[in-house]
This record gives structure tokens, C-alpha cells and sequence, in this order.
């Protein structure tokens, strides 16, 4: 803090640390004759002068006012650039109603049509060629469980199994965006399926069967990289020969109607 001023008028008015004080006292006194006003005022104006570089110096000494804040800038969001490519990798499951077909049964020349049923699982992978709003990809299919059936080809008894454990296919899949999440798609391509049968007689025949499958599905994007699907697929192995005893010339079509369910992850 700065010392105590002091400004003394004449006649010993006032001597105070307050010179706006002395001049209220000038004033009081202005009534005891007009040579002491004059002299008073003299003095008291010669105090205020004094007091003004004080004051000055003062005003020097305080702090200088801040600027206006500027609000901080936030960075812009940039959305990330779209997806060419998109993959996947899942689990899948299907319920199986097979219509196996025969030539040549019971008798050559003859037809006849029984059923198997079944359910599978395994798992389903691939990746999509994006082409907002529509994409085509290539995808695998691998399942494994049964699809079997019991037919009486003779009648009589004359007992004939099948089963279908494992299946496999890859295929085109072409698609196209409801919104950001229902998307339709169609699929179609090459199948294996790995068949054993047995006839009355204990004569086995396992093999490898080649075909066709083909299927239409929706897929429901529950985040952006979890989504589950539901299809139709339908499976056309094709009419070739089967060991049955006294029929040589019989021929089995194993053809599938599947209802399949599967969740995939994409990345």
C-alpha cells in the first residue's frame, strides 16, 4: 500500500490522508470570510494537482482486463469412407425334409417318390462384393447331422434306409439393401452331399453325391457387425445309381427342402 498523504493548507485547516476530506472542511468554513475561501481553495486545488500522477500511477498498477475468450474449436466428425468388402463367418442351422425319388423301383421302367427328415449344423462364411444398395458375394455352407429315411421299395417289408449326414455347397449370393439393416437375397451354386444306404440285404452304398442348390433368405443387421438370417434353400443332387439287391438298374434323386437359421459376425 501506498504512504498516507498529507496536503497542508493554510492556517492548519487540515492535515489528513484524505484530501477530499479537507476539501468538504474548505467548504464548512466558507462562512468565516471570504479571504480564508480564497486561500483554502488556493491550497486545496494545489493538493488535488499533486494527487492526480498519484492516481495515474495507481491505475497503472492494476491489472490489465483479460480478452474475450475464444470457445475452444471441436473437431470435426469424419464418418469413416464406405466399405467396398464386406466378410462374414457364422453358425448355421437347418431343418431338412428330404423327397428322395427312384427309377427303376420296384421294377425297371418304374417310379416311386418316399421321404426323410432331419436337422443339421455347422457353419457358413464368405464375403460381398458392396455395391450400395445391393452387393454380390461368393459363400460357403458345411453342415453336418442326419436327413434319413426308411423306405418300403418292394413292400413286403423289404426295408431300404438312407441318410444324408453332411453337406456342403458354395454359391453366388447376390443381395439388395431394404434400409440400413433388412436386406433380400438370392443364392445359388454347386453342392456335395456324402449319402450312405443300406437295403434289406446289408448291401452298403457310400458316396459323394454332386448337385445343385439354391436358396432366398433375408438378413436383419442387429448391430453393424452382428446379423442373423433365415432362408430357403432348396437341393437338387441329381438321379443316379444306387446298390439295391435284385434291382441293378435303380437310381435314387435324395433331393432337399431346407429351412435354415444362422447368426454371422461381420468384419
Amino acid at each position: 500500500m501506498s504512504s498516507p498523504i498529507i496536503c497542508d493548507l493554510p492556517k492548519g485547516i487540515f492535515a489528513h490522508t484524505e484530501p477530499f476530506g479537507a476539501v468538504r472542511r474548505i467548504i464548512a468554513r466558507a462562512g468565516r470570510g471570504g479571504r480564508v475561501v480564497r486561500a483554502s481553495l488556493k491550497w486545496a486545488v494545489l493538493c488535488v494537482a499533486s494527487l492526480l500522477p498519484l492516481a495515474s500511477a495507481g491505475a497503472a498498477d492494476l491489472p490489465a482486463p483479460l480478452p474475450p475468450s475464444v470457445p475452444a474449436q471441436v473437431p470435426a466428425m469424419v464418418p469413416p469412407p464406405p466399405r467396398t468388402f464386406d466378410c462374414y463367418a457364422g453358425v448355421i442351422g437347418e431343418a431338412v425334409v428330404s423327397h428322395p425319388s427312384f427309377n427303376n423301383v420296384p421294377v425297371a421302367g418304374a417310379y416311386m417318390e418316399d421321404y426323410a427328415l432331419g436337422e443339421r449344423g455347422g457353419g457358413v462364411g464368405g464375403c460381398n462384393y458392396l455395391f450400395t444398395p445391393s452387393y454380390l458375394g461368393v459363400e460357403v455352407t458345411a453342415v453336418y447331422g442326419k436327413a434319413s429315411g426308411n423306405s418300403n421299395l418292394l413292400g413286403f417289408g423289404f426295408s431300404f434306409t438312407q441318410n444324408v449326414p453332411f453337406e456342403s455347397a458354395i454359391r453366388l449370393r447376390y443381395g439388395y439393401m431394404l434400409d440400413r439393416q433388412f436386406s433380400v437375397f438370392v443364392a445359388g451354386g454347386a453342392s456335395v452331399g456324402y449319402m450312405t444306404t443300406k437295403d434289406i440285404a446289408g448291401l452298403t452304398d457310400d458316396s459323394y453325391r454332386w448337385g445343385a442348390q439354391i436358396g432366398v433368405g433375408i438378413e436383419y443387421l442387429v448391430t453393424p457387425d452382428w446379423g442373423v438370417r433365415t432362408e430357403y434353400a432348396y437341393t437338387y443332387p441329381g438321379m443316379k445309381s444306387v446298390t439295391i439287391t435284385g434291382l441293378p438298374q435303380a437310381q435314387i434323386n435324395p433331393t432337399e427342402h431346407l429351412v435354415r437359421f444362422a447368426v454371422v459376425r461381420h468384419f
